[in-house]
């Protein structure tokens, strides 16, 4: 094949690798060929990706508080952090969908400690002083600094130690 100026080639090489990431997306030890709209999805993605990592410097993912009560007495004794992402275009982002991809972007650790931060600075002062639980991506296990971050965001913010829990996510 006769490449003329090099944009051929650039497109070719493209949609190599377009296919190639689908087909390890699919199933390893199996192949994929190139087919139109590949690029278009590949596209999407990356303007999805770029406006989390947006949302996240700009700290725009808010956490909401699920309610933890006592079957007992049915009283509210803390909240479960739960992301959530008001996109300007696209309204509130579901979070089975921003963070698979946070996780495969390697965003998932500033997400993370992002929403803790603004987590306990609005919790820091709530009456009957409830527990935090936070879910922790296994990702982020072996931060070996991750104590440290944690340590001071609670710092930061004034939040005790004592009422943060820490929960493995699945």
């Amino acid at each position: 094949m006769a490449i003329g100026d090099g944009r051929e080639a650039e497109t070719l090489l493209k949609r190599a690798d377009i296919a190639l990431r689908r087909a390890k997306e699919s199933c390893r030890g199996w192949f994929c060929f190139f087919k139109s709209g590949m690029d278009e999805r590949a596209h999407e993605r990356a303007v999805f990706e770029h406006d989390l990592w947006l949302a996240i410097r700009n700290d725009e993912i808010e956490p909401w508080f699920q309610p933890i009560a006592v079957l007992e007495d049915g009283k509210t004794r803390g909240y479960e952090i739960l992301a959530r992402w008001p996109h300007a275009e696209r309204g509130v982002v579901s979070p089975d969908q921003f963070i698979p991809l946070a996780e495969a972007a390697g965003l998932i650790g500033d997400l993370t400690l992002n929403v803790l931060r603004r987590a306990c600075r609005e919790a820091a002062g709530w009456e009957g002083a409830p527990h935090l639980s936070l879910n922790v991506p296994p990702a982020l296990l072996p931060d070996g600094d991750l104590a440290k971050r944690l340590l001071k965001i609670l710092t930061e913010t004034g939040f005790p130690p004592a009422r943060l829990g820490i929960e493995v996510t699945e």
